[in-house]
C-alpha cells in the first residue's frame, strides 16, 4: 500500500486506467482519451464514468474508497465539523463522493462523533492555499496572539509563540 496520495489521486486512477486498457478491458476510456494510452487522465476516467462505462465507474469507486478509509480515520481522530475534498479528483462526482460518504459511515466511530458533511470544494485549484492562509489568518487572531504580535513589533513576527 502506500499513502492516501497514491492511492485515492486523480493520477492513481489514470495509472490503473490506463493499467486496464493495456490488458485489453472492454471500456470506452480509450476511444475518449482519442485512442492514444498517454491521453488518460482521471477526467477521461470520469467522463468514461459519467457515461456509464462500468471499469471507468469501478475505478472511481475504488478510489472513493480509500479516500473515504482515510477520511474515516481522521474523523475519528479529529473529529472535523466539515471534510472538503479538492483536487482533481474531486470533478469525479457522484459516484466518487458517494462511496466516500459510504465508506466514512461504516468506518468511523459513529458513537463517538457525529459524521461532518463531506463535500467538493468549491475553491478548485487554490483550495490548498486558501486553507494554509486561514489558519495563518486564525492563529494571528486567536485570543492572546495578536497582542503578542504587536508586542513584537516590526514586519517578522515568530507565529509559533515567544
Amino acid at each position: 500500500h502506500g499513502c492516501l496520495e497514491v492511492m485515492a489521486a486523480g493520477p492513481s486512477i489514470a495509472a490503473a486506467a490506463i493499467r486496464a486498457v493495456s490488458t485489453g478491458a472492454s471500456t470506452r476510456i480509450r476511444e475518449l482519451a482519442g485512442g492514444r494510452i498517454e491521453e488518460i487522465t482521471a477526467e477521461v476516467v470520469s467522463d468514461a464514468a459519467d457515461q456509464g462505462d462500468a471499469l471507468a465507474q469501478g475505478l472511481i469507486r475504488e478510489s472513493g474508497r480509500y479516500l473515504g478509509i482515510g477520511i474515516a480515520n481522521a474523523v475519528n481522530l479529529l473529529s472535523p465539523e466539515i471534510v472538503v475534498i479538492g483536487g482533481g479528483v474531486a470533478r469525479a462526482g457522484d459516484i466518487l463522493f458517494d462511496e466516500v460518504r459510504s465508506t466514512v459511515q461504516k468506518r468511523a466511530f459513529t458513537t463517538m462523533v457525529n459524521l461532518p458533511p463531506i463535500v467538493p470544494s468549491d475553491k478548485g485549484e487554490d483550495a490548498s492555499s486558501i486553507g494554509a492562509a486561514a489558519l495563518v489568518f486564525e492563529e494571528m487572531l486567536a485570543v492572546g496572539r495578536i497582542t503578542d504580535l504587536m508586542r513584537a513589533g516590526g514586519t517578522r513576527a515568530d507565529m509559533n509563540g515567544p
